[in-house]
């Protein structure tokens, strides 16, 4: 088996028949497709159901005993996996029919790297459903010890990638936590001796319905913290292969990135002006004790990446607090 793609579904019924069209159309034969329905609320297991009993030898079908989450319910899909490769699939997604064709191509063709990425296209649509792309194999390949500014350029998303199973066969999602992709991601990134990055197109990412900001919309929730857990276990991770203090430049940049956009969100959370600075300089004095004061990194890389006018916002928030006495919040809550 060449490629194992994993799909975690959850009440994904109006997107999932175009999902897993463009995974049992792909041009690459030899996968396997698990499904792992999150006990659904609408049809999205009924409709899996009609797919392994459609192509049995192609998909396979299972159901977690309780709502257990993303993370958890990846971590089901590397369990079972069997291919020489992982992927993996939002159920609200969709594929390039050649998408995996070209990443099974292009490790053959650079010595099997330990993980492969290609482009994500973002729309709300499925007009690039039936879309022919040309096969492209060409990028370049990089030892992120060497070139560690590399992995900065990367997705925090693991559904343009795959990962060398035998790579990543002790590896594990987060469980319960959001923004699992970020941790997953740039530990193995990090951890890395080659990854490769293909120009083809292929993943096309939904920007509707999807976790996060876009289903929990404006207001305050309980996983802002999250983010913390996130960045620790990059740390932790890191360290664990002797590869942190190395790398320790680029890891606090991207660990300190995610804090930042999760301020963000916190901007357009739907509460009083007051309570969003105190949520955003609390932040600010977390990120202080456990890396740097970000204002000292790069400003370039930071403002491409949290938008300039979103970093301008913040520091003038974390500038008005910074002689005040201590705000006493806890945002664990």
């Amino acid at each position: 088996m060449k490629i194992s793609i994993i799909v975690p579904v959850y009440n994904a019924e109006k997107f999932l028949k175009q999902c897993f069209d463009s995974l049992i159309n792909q041009t690459l034969n030899d996968i396997e497709i698990i499904a792992i329905d999150d006990c659904s609320t609408d049809n999205s297991f009924k409709i899996l159901q009609e797919y392994e009993q459609k192509y049995p030898s192609k998909v396979h079908v299972f159901k977690n005993k309780r709502n257990c989450g993303v993370g958890f319910t990846r971590n089901v899909g590397l369990d079972k996996a069997k291919g020489f490769y992982i992927g993996f699939i939002d159920s609200d997604d969709y594929v390039s029919k050649n998408m995996y064709e070209d990443m099974y191509n292009a490790a053959v063709a650079n010595d099997f790297p330990q993980i492969i990425s290609n482009r994500i296209v973002f729309t709300s649509s499925d007009k690039y459903l039936k879309m022919n792309f040309p096969n492209d194999i060409s990028g370049y390949s990089y030892d992120p010890l060497k070139k560690p500014f590399k992995v900065l350029e990367e997705s925090p998303a693991v559904c343009n990638k795959i990962f060398l199973h035998s790579y990543i066969k002790d590896k594990q999602f987060l469980v319960g936590k959001r923004w699992e992709d970020v941790h997953f991601s740039f530990a193995n990134l990090f951890n890395a001796s080659k990854v490769l990055h293909i120009n083809s197109t292929g993943y096309f990412y939904r920007k509707i319905n999807k976790r996060g900001l876009h289903s929990i919309g404006y207001k305050p929730h309980n996983h802002l913290a999250d983010i913390f857990d996130i960045a620790e276990a990059i740390k932790k991770d890191t360290m664990e292969t002797g590869r942190y203090e190395i790398l320790k430049k680029e890891i606090t940049m991207i660990q300190i990135k995610y804090i930042l956009l999760r301020m963000v969100e916190v901007l357009k959370w739907e509460i009083s002006e007051e309570d969003r600075e105190k949520i955003i300089y609390k932040m600010h004095q977390e990120i202080k004790v456990k890396y740097i004061d970000w204002r000292f990194l790069n400003h370039e890389y930071l403002s491409a990446s949290i938008g300039i006018i979103n970093l301008e916002e913040i520091e003038n928030i974390i500038n008005k607090y910074e002689n005040e006495k201590k705000i006493h919040l806890d945002i664990r809550k």
